[in-house]
């Protein structure tokens, strides 16, 4: 049973640091449910063990293996801030240890590992609980989005058509990409007009962030009521089940429609609990775990994650994905019919690993999703990204497109939209600093078979998106709401101050030299 005490440290080393990269990082307490953390915590645990066995099999030594154990958790668990700061206690106290005792002795190290460790856990153990607390108001399961009654007669299932509602992440608007950053996308926007697509060309993203601007558009609905819970909250993650479980997927689900997702590798927009779900990978981590990983020295496992089937963040990785997500467009024509999809791609939206002839790019920085204006500087450098990533997305939808109106059995509808525009010149500490014109400009073009173009108007929002669809397919009778452009600071992500009236405003902060 002593044997065991030396032990005790690396034991709660491990079991208290994914709590301690949880609440160590702003981002993803943001992000991630509190919950989140316990898949990571079995993995944590599962490596200390292996270590303590391993350890102990070479040296036959329990005070020895013990300290081993330790380090191996530290080095490999922690992130390096607090790998150093462990490090350099343990090391201190140690050495003051053998100075007081005039003598070195491995229980020292032991004893000294404990104390360190039993004030690590408390001190990450209690911001944790004070974090799940406040978890505690949140559902991330349930709806915030008010209900709406829809009263359409039923139609028989072979007049049903199958439903595609393609989001391409900040895939800015036609008349935007030539005014501020210099591209012409009129080819691109006449390929979608020749096979059928309606492109209004006044299109604006109703919020200007994806889940914020997703959760409206297939609710059909501004955000009002989520603000009101939501109050003065910075999370993001309790925004999940407005997404998922929203009011568009409930209506068609009533009619006897099968959802069908793909996955984006993103938690917020990857619905995994879609009657089909189809995914690359066999195992995806979820955000907390994809930060646990990019932080620790975990990701040194990222090629046997990758051949075991597990989805690890990379550059490679983030193309795999993408990739994937146009093919799956082409094989679920196949699927049982009706059927609503919903696939994002992320993408053109930065990280940018694709130039304009689909070659691969590697950015010179780590895997991230960011597209902060002053991390991807100087503009030019996001500009030249942004926009060959757009020119391999043409290419790859018009593929899937044709692929959708070839092999399905009765005309489809398919809606690729933007769910909101570019960010070079975005700053969500700052309105003054945004240029609402550019984050709000959105690709949004309708396959709308057998309806009047006029019936769309050209300047028509996401939030009516599904209201149109329903009137014209299933006479929903639903009333167009009017067009409204909404903001919000990352402090306090759910207080939306109405920028209409910017919305068409050219913006004023742009660098000399940037606009052409």
């Amino acid at each position: 049973m002593k044997s065991l005490a030396y032990y005790l440290h690396g034991f709660l080393l491990a079991l208290i640091s994914p709590i301690a990269v949880f609440v160590t990082y702003h981002d993803v307490v943001i992000s991630s449910n509190p919950n989140s953390v316990w898949r990571m915590e079995l993995f944590c645990l599962a490596f200390f063990f292996a270590c303590a066995f391993i350890c102990f099999f070479f040296v036959k030594d329990h005070a020895s293996a013990g300290m081993m154990t330790t380090f191996a958790v530290l080095g490999m668990l922690y992130i390096w801030r607090d790998f150093l700061v462990l490090i350099g206690a343990l090391l201190l106290g140690w050495f003051c240890l053998a100075i007081v005792s005039r003598k070195f002795d491995m229980r020292h190290p032991n004893f000294t590992a404990l104390a360190i460790s039993l004030a690590t856990a408390v001190y990450f153990g209690v911001n944790y609980v004070q974090i799940f607390q406040e978890s505690l108001h949140w559902d991330e399961n349930a709806s915030m989005a008010v209900p709406i009654t829809i009263d359409a007669p039923s139609i028989d299932d072979a007049a049903k058509p199958d439903i595609y509602y393609i989001i391409l992440d900040g895939y800015g608007g036609a008349e935007m990409l030539e005014k501020l950053h210099g591209f012409d996308n009129s080819p691109f926007i006449a390929e979608l007009q020749k096979r059928g697509f309606i492109v209004p060309p006044k299109s604006k993203a109703n919020y200007p962030r994806t889940i914020l601007s997703l959760s409206s558009s297939l609710n059909m609905q501004y955000l009002d009521g989520v603000s009101r819970k939501m109050g003065n909250s910075y999370l993001w993650w309790p925004l999940k089940g407005t997404f998922a479980n929203n009011e568009a997927r409930k209506f068609l689900e009533s009619r006897g429609y099968k959802t069908v997702a793909v996955s984006s590798s993103w938690d917020f927009t990857s619905i995994a609990n879609a009657d089909v779900y189809m995914e690359p990978h066999p195992v995806f981590p979820n955000t907390f775990e994809e930060a646990f990983v990019q932080n620790t020295n975990v990701n040194i496992f990222g090629s046997l994650g990758e051949l075991g089937g597990m989805s690890f963040p990379s550059y490679k990785t983030h193309r795999m994905i993408v990739k994937s997500e146009f093919a799956s467009l082409e094989e679920i024509p196949a699927l049982e019919s009706p059927k609503f999809v919903f696939v994002h791609v992320v993408s053109p939206h930065a990280p940018f690993v694709f130039d304009a002839q689909g070659n691969e790019i590697t950015p010179d920085y780590p895997f991230t999703f960011t597209e902060d204006r002053y991390f991807l500087s100087p503009p030019s450098k996001y500009r030249n990204g942004y926009i060959g990533q757009i020119q391999f997305v043409n290419k790859q939808i018009l593929d899937s497109v044709d692929v959708i109106l070839e092999t399905s059995k009765t005309p489809p509808i398919i809606i690729i939209q933007g769910d909101h525009g570019s960010g070079v010149f975005t700053d969500y500490s700052s309105l003054q600093n945004t240029c609402v014109y550019e984050r709000y400009s959105i690709l949004n073009a309708y396959y709308f078979p057998g309806m009047d173009a006029n019936l769309i108007p050209d300047d028509v929002a996401p939030v009516n998106t599904f209201r149109i669809l329903f009137n014209n397919y299933f006479s929903a009778g639903l009333e167009l709401l009017p067009n409204r452009h909404y903001f919000s600071p990352a402090t306090t992500m759910y207080q939306f101050k109405d920028v209409t009236d910017q919305a068409d405003v050219m913006c004023t902060n742009i660098p000399t030299g940037y606009a052409p």
